[in-house]
């Protein structure tokens, strides 16, 4: 059995094993003196962040901090620091809190001048306070043994949950989960021909599926499924492909959703306003964006890079080609939730009647 730690190493190790090329950057350190603090995961993602990003800034002069939990944990904090110095300059976060982040009046206009590594990016990558960084693969992970020892097919459905043999073994993301919404939204669309607009088949199918666990974290479920206690889940493809490359037989599927193959989600980077430095922050933005990085990044942890040429680089990759939408055709016949369409108030609320009911 793997250990929690054998996971972890494995994992580390192979995210920033591969050679990033060196990035260019003026030579003297116009950061000096400057705290830079980024919100972010934890664990092994920040680690990864710091080799192939944070020690960029470290050598133009700035000093890297790292705020860590989900985005809305992150968000909390920025909350409860109003009317204060903000508590961090710069975070990533999942289209589950776009919204609210930019109705809130953290966030400052990005000077894309100072992030030229975004050029390529769509125009949906780029808005006005908020660049694009990377995309997941929302869709069903599995374990393909405990699936051939019950004599079940893979599941090419979301329904395919429901399968009696699976009870005591589907885990779903808690209200809280940023995934939660494309889980909501494939069930729905799946069982009722629903969407966005009415979430209400897909609560009352989570309510009849009984789940055995409710995740929080994906580092919660990767450990679940470690154990074998937990057998398939609706989840992102990049955690997917962190399990197989530790040895765990995970494989993924990709259930329509309105004629779409699959689901797929952004993740963001945005400036806090009355942050230390926004250049720094901006600086911090365009070498994620880079080639190398991206390419590095995104091959290590199962998610497609926004960055072309190393979305490109990326195809070479068997194991990515197997359980990923990978290519830009595949990207884009995916189904992207409409965000205009979700309030994540009004959702917790129907979720809190019907689900926990």
């Amino acid at each position: 059995m793997i250990t929690r730690r054998q996971l972890n190493a494995g994992l580390l190790g192979a995210a920033i094993a591969p050679a990033v090329p060196a990035l260019s950057f003026a030579q003297d350190k116009p950061f000096e003196g400057i705290t830079l603090r980024f919100g972010t995961y934890g664990g092994y993602w920040q680690q990864q962040l710091h080799e192939l990003v944070g020690t960029q800034l470290e050598k133009m002069g700035a000093k890297m901090e790292y705020v860590t939990g989900t985005p809305r944990d992150n968000l909390a904090k920025l909350i409860a620091s109003r009317g204060q110095e903000p508590p961090i300059d710069l975070m990533e976060l999942t289209d589950s809190i776009r919204t609210d982040l930019q109705k809130s009046g953290f966030l400052v206009p990005l000077n894309y001048d100072n992030i030229p590594n975004a050029k390529p990016l769509t125009a949906t990558q780029r808005e006005t306070d908020l660049v694009s960084n990377w995309i997941t693969d929302e869709c069903v992970v599995y374990n393909t043994e405990k699936f051939k020892e019950a004599g079940l097919p893979p599941p090419d459905k979301f329904e395919d949950l429901f399968n009696p043999k699976l009870a005591g073994h589907v885990s779903f993301p808690e209200m809280s989960y940023g995934g939660v919404i494309n889980a909501l939204i494939g069930l729905t669309n799946e069982l009722s021909g629903g969407d966005e607009s009415n979430i209400d088949a897909g609560l009352e199918a989570v309510k009849k599926l009984n789940p055995a666990t409710f995740y929080k974290t994906s580092a919660d479920l990767s450990t679940q499924f470690k154990s074998g206690d937990i057998w398939v889940a609706i989840w992102h493809a990049g955690w997917a492909v962190r399990l197989r490359k530790a040895g765990l037989p995970i494989g993924t599927t990709h259930p329509k959703v309105k004629g779409k193959t699959g689901m797929v989600a952004l993740g963001w980077l945005g400036a806090i306003k009355g942050g230390r430095s926004q250049k720094a922050a901006e600086t911090f933005m365009n070498l994620y964006l880079s080639t190398p990085v991206q390419e590095t990044l995104c091959r290590a942890n199962g998610i497609v890079p926004v960055n072309p040429e190393a979305a490109m680089k990326l195809q070479d990759d068997p194991l990515l080609k197997e359980m990923m939408l990978l290519t830009p055709e595949q990207v884009a016949n995916a189904y992207y939730a409409d965000w205009s369409k979700v309030s994540m108030a009004q959702w917790g609320q129907k979720w809190n009647r019907v689900v926990l009911r």
